[in-house]
């Protein structure tokens, strides 16, 4: 009996012990090779757009063109991969770009400081740049600037007001209620949570709980596709960032019971977002992002290291180690270097991470690094999953994404079609009337010519008439409107729910080159709602009104405004939006309005630190 009992107990705690070891069971775990190869499918992708063959052909293209976005983190993510590549093309021209532009963005001369420590230049004017962006820039511009000065100084760059710890601590004196970080407010973004501790992971024993808490944040941001989102739209980028954070921190994404949800890991969440061709979108299912990119590739090696025992993908550690090219179909081999099965604790006393480490007892410092990301999801500022379009037409911008322009085209003059609520009938239905004149000639033309060829079968002109017809009826059924009859139009609503109120300004860029006299876009003013209306609605149905043309995405983050564009005035400026002076935590798209409500655009330089 007592045997029988024995066995139940063994049978029971057998049965326990698989159920909870199921979750890691099916989850999928990554091997070197894995990894190497979806690096080497980043870099086959990447070489083909620019009509060359290998890793050395990247960067001898961002070497002869101006400094293209995002060519800094192929040079850090073939650097970090150990790859003996020549960079001095790539370096000169940096250097050159440098001397002959002004780069307001402190986040921006940041990076490119970090860049050039990564090259190891010896350049003087290197030297002397470096030295003035870790006296000048840190904390310049909000959270941002912090971290990316984090890491200078992880790397061994001197400021003249922060010493490491007390920059670490600045950084952890932000640290939302949550657990996370954010540009603003205190509601925690993945992104800068995953950013800010790419930055502290030297900092782990003094700061460990509240990393911890931070890691126990991402852990519960993750979704059941083992991808994280930003501004209310899952993407490619945030997963990235999440990936490199606990890469650096020596965290196994791959195997973490904490970072596997529904069999799901954190690699799972970002293979989600891979294409055939071997790049990554953005968003699930769209085309290929720069940015979903080369922040995809900075991720995979980040841990592609941390498989190695190399440490933090953003150290930029002094070491002899150099890894085998990655597989590129037809151009490089696979690497055949056995994977090394090192167990990582995060809550592990000793820090591993290769290079060394700044010794929190000594106050010393030596060479270490957390790569910063790419200002990430910055094209994430606002996302929008919903919401009407009005009379738009598509285009592709320089980053990738599907921008639409207002109206066709962005042409004075051209016709826009819609299915908008009806405005101008009477010169709609003379355009409807004069098309339909022309679709009739053209099928009386037709019927001409056949009966001069001799072809009078009837089933001919029977389905000339029926396309006639069918052409005609689409006509009326359709709104096709000019340009000037779209704009400086109202729309009309049959039934409000209330009145908001409206503005667009760009006061942040005043004075600057390139940036309008009047910060003025759009004065303060009332637009009446229906049950159901987005902050997009409103804002498309007043630029509407007032003929002021606007790009966005395909889902609808508003990439410009009267010509004023994302990146245009660094890489942390966009367009954001306030609702009665608070920065809401979705999308336009997916703040719905009520009475009363005060809406503000307003072009930022710093994701909104800038604003007041």
């Amino acid at each position: 009996m007592k045997s029988k009992i024995c066995k139940s107990i063994i049978c029971t705690l057998l049965i326990i012990s698989s159920l909870i070891g199921s979750v890691h069971c099916f989850a999928k775990s990554y091997a070197a090779d894995e990894v190497n190869t979806l690096v080497g499918g980043i870099v086959a992708y990447r070489a083909a757009s620019y009509n060359t063959k290998n890793e050395q052909g990247i960067i001898d293209y961002y070497a002869s063109h101006e400094m293209t976005l995002g060519g800094e983190w192929y040079v850090l993510a073939f650097i970090q991969n150990g790859l003996e590549l020549d960079y001095s093309s790539y370096e000169k021209n940096l250097i050159k770009y440098l001397k002959n532009n002004e780069v307001y963005s402190a986040t921006s001369r940041e990076k490119f400081a970090l860049t050039l420590l990564a090259l190891k230049s010896a350049d003087s004017f290197s030297r002397q740049y470096i030295k003035d962006v870790t006296n000048e820039a840190i904390g310049k511009q909000g959270i941002m600037s912090l971290i990316f000065g984090l890491h200078l100084l992880n790397n061994g760059c001197k400021s003249s007001e922060y010493t490491p710890l007390k920059l670490a601590d600045k950084i952890i004196s932000l640290q939302n209620p949550d657990g996370g970080w954010a540009n603003s407010g205190d509601k925690s973004d993945v992104d800068v949570t995953a950013m800010t501790l790419e930055s502290l992971y030297p900092y782990r024993n003094s700061y460990s709980s509240q990393i911890n808490k931070a890691v126990d944040l991402l852990s519960s941001k993750q979704s059941e596709n083992g991808d994280y989102q930003s501004y209310g739209a899952y993407n490619a980028e945030s997963t990235a960032q999440v990936i490199i954070a606990l890469s650096s921190l020596g965290i196994n994404c791959s195997t973490d019971n904490r970072f596997i949800k529904n069999g799901n890991t954190v690699l799972d969440g970002l293979n989600r977002y891979r294409n055939n061709d071997g790049s990554f979108s953005h968003k699930y299912g769209e085309d290929a992002n720069n940015s979903a990119v080369f922040q995809a590739l900075n991720a995979l090696v980040a841990y592609s290291r941390f498989l190695k025992g190399n440490g933090a993908f953003y150290s930029f550690d002094v070491t002899d180690e150099k890894t085998t090219r990655a597989s590129v179909p037809d151009t490089a081999s696979s690497s055949s270097e056995k994977e090394k099965t090192t167990k990582h604790d995060s809550s592990a006393d000793e820090i591993t991470s290769a290079g060394a480490v700044y010794n929190e007892e000594t106050a010393s410092q030596d060479n270490g690094l957390t790569n910063p990301s790419s200002d990430g999801n910055t094209d994430s500022l606002i996302q929008n999953n919903d919401g009407e379009t009005l009379g738009i037409d598509e285009t592709v911008s320089e980053n990738g994404n599907t921008n639409t322009v207002s109206p066709l085209n962005g042409i004075p003059g051209g016709t826009n079609i819609s299915f908008a609520d009806g405005i101008s009938l009477s010169k709609e239905l003379k355009i409807k009337i004069a098309v339909s004149i022309i679709i009739l000639s053209a099928a009386v033309l037709c019927s001409i010519i056949l009966y001069i060829l001799k072809k009078r079968n009837k089933k001919n002109f029977i389905v000339i008439a029926a396309a006639a017809i069918i052409l005609i009826a689409g006509v009326f059924f359709i709104r096709i409107q000019r340009a000037d009859d779209y704009y400086n139009s109202t729309v009309v609503k049959d039934k409000t729910a209330g009145v908001v109120t409206l503005s667009v300004r760009c006061d942040t860029i005043i004075g600057k080159e390139g940036a309008p006299d009047n910060p003025v876009i759009l004065e303060k003013s009332e637009y009446p709602i229906k049950d159901g209306d987005t902050v997009y609605n409103i804002l498309a149905e007043a630029l509407q009104e007032n003929g002021i043309l606007f790009e966005h995405n395909s889902s609808y983050y508003i990439s410009g405004i009267n010509n004023l564009y994302e990146f245009q005035f660094g890489d942390l400026s966009g367009w954001m939006y306030r609702v009665n002076g608070e920065t809401p935590s979705v999308g336009c798209g997916e703040y719905f309005l009520k009475d009363g409500d005060e809406i503000e655009w307003l072009y930022t330089c710093e994701i909104g630190n800038d604003l007041n």
